[in-house]
């Protein structure tokens, strides 16, 4: 094995030249798709609402959530799809790049660029759409949106600057698990990690249910601090020191799992 069999500029940069060639028009494509269907979305639900003003910036941040939340599993869950079929799978394994630098570029193309991209296109329609309406029928009173995270209104600082943090690690989760799957699985990717995960999810809240419901443990509720959490600061901070291994977890085994295929 050559010592740059893992990554190489040069190798790298032809690599992304080929999935710019091959990717741009159906990237276009699903862009013009995705800011078409926002701006469908977003004027029926005016017209369901009478074209009655929306609740500002709660409404912009809380539609923003549901959208980007449902488009990244859509988008993560779909990588990688020369690993559906035999043949192109064999044939982007043979190309002449490490497993390290096709799942950087599916990382980079995926969740990377999503993240950039997705809040720009639907800042951009929402307040392009509100505005159209607006100058057609001026009875809508339409207020602009930034692109500022809304304040987290917790007791102190330390808990706002961590809940941030938590937002931004949580929210990775959401397209790494995906990301992970479409690695993990050939056929249906999508579905069969959603079902993975339910099943884990449901699994937990049954333990859950079991122990305080059935075996009664939430009479033993701790009066004294478990471990180092000793306020609600503290209980932020292991969810992100959590969220964080997760993440480190999961692109680990999704790497090692596209490089076991080369085998």
């Amino acid at each position: 094995m050559q010592q740059n069999n893992l990554f190489s500029f040069a190798r790298f940069g032809v690599l992304c030249k080929q999935n710019l060639i091959h990717n741009f028009r159906l990237t276009i494509t699903s862009l013009i798709a995705f800011c078409g269907g926002l701006f469908i979305l977003l004027l029926a639900i005016q017209i369901v609402n009478g074209f009655r003003s929306p609740d500002g910036e709660r409404f912009f941040f809380g539609l923003f959530i549901a959208i980007f939340s449902i488009t990244a599993i859509i988008c993560t869950g779909t990588a990688f799809p020369n690993l559906r079929t035999k043949e192109r799978t064999v044939s982007y394994l043979m190309l002449p790049a490490s497993a390290f630098e096709k799942f950087l570029i599916g990382f980079l193309g995926r969740i990377v660029l999503f993240i950039l991209i997705i809040p720009l296109v639907y800042w951009a329609v929402y307040n392009l759409e509100g505005y159209i309406v607006n100058l057609f029928l001026p009875v809508f009173s339409f207020e602009g949106q930034s692109l500022n995270l809304p304040e987290n209104n917790l007791r102190t600082e330390t808990a706002s600057v961590r809940m941030g943090i938590l937002t931004l690690t949580g929210g990775l989760l959401l397209l790494i698990i995906p990301f992970t799957g479409a690695t993990v699985f050939v056929k249906n990717p999508l579905v069969k990690t959603l079902f993975a995960v339910a099943i884990i999810f449901f699994f937990n809240l049954f333990l859950v249910y079991f122990f305080l419901e059935i075996m009664k443990f939430q009479r033993y509720y701790p009066t004294t601090p478990i471990l180092f959490v000793r306020q609600m600061e503290d209980g932020l901070l292991a969810l992100i020191i959590g969220s964080m291994i997760l993440n480190i977890g999961f692109l680990v085994a999704g790497y090692f799992k596209l490089k076991e295929r080369e085998v």
